[in-house]
């Protein structure tokens, strides 16, 4: 009982806490990627259960990859251009349009359009990098996003992309 007690008593901090940090997410100038992504606080966030490539889908979310966009920002790169010459290397691109990843991207395509075309939207959804990467997308079910989310993860894995640690960089 008296754990019960304790915990109501609680709740309106907990409440007051995640609208104080609700209002300086809002408020935040930097992160502004990430909040695009993940506007809530308190948002459950699924991970691969594969550690590398959880790691590779946090680094999207916060917008500190190693690719090569991201590391001529930071300075640990020389160009911020893509291996493939097309463009920059983003984690749009990346996601998206390296002729690079042709085969593995056409694998999660095929099942996130089978997703996104069985959804009750009334207005075709487009495939984005927000829709891969976001925790959630309202006209989705979560079920539905679960699914996206695995077949992300599974790009990600199939691209062999390993970071080394001695190098600081990403080899193929």
């Amino acid at each position: 009982m008296w754990c019960s007690s304790i915990l109501s008593k609680n709740q309106p901090d907990q409440a007051q806490e995640i609208i104080t940090r609700q209002r300086l997410w809002d408020n935040e100038s930097t992160g502004r990627y990430t909040y695009d992504l993940i506007p809530v606080v308190n948002t459950k966030v699924t991970f691969s259960k594969v550690r590398d490539t959880g790691n590779a889908y946090c680094r999207m979310l916060l917008h500190d990859t190693m690719l090569k966009k991201d590391s001529h920002r930071t300075g640990t790169s020389n160009t911020p251009l893509c291996e493939c010459g097309q463009a920059d290397e983003s984690v749009e691109h990346f996601l998206l349009y390296c002729e690079k990843y042709a085969e593995s991207r056409k694998v999660m395509m095929d099942i996130v359009r089978d997703l996104v075309s069985a959804t009750k939207s009334k207005q075709s959804l487009k495939i984005t990098e927000h829709l891969l990467l976001a925790p959630y997308c309202d006209d989705i079910s979560k079920r539905y996003n679960l699914f996206i989310k695995e077949a992300l993860f599974k790009f990600i894995s199939s691209c062999n992309r390993t970071y080394n640690k001695l190098t600081s960089e990403f080899t193929l």
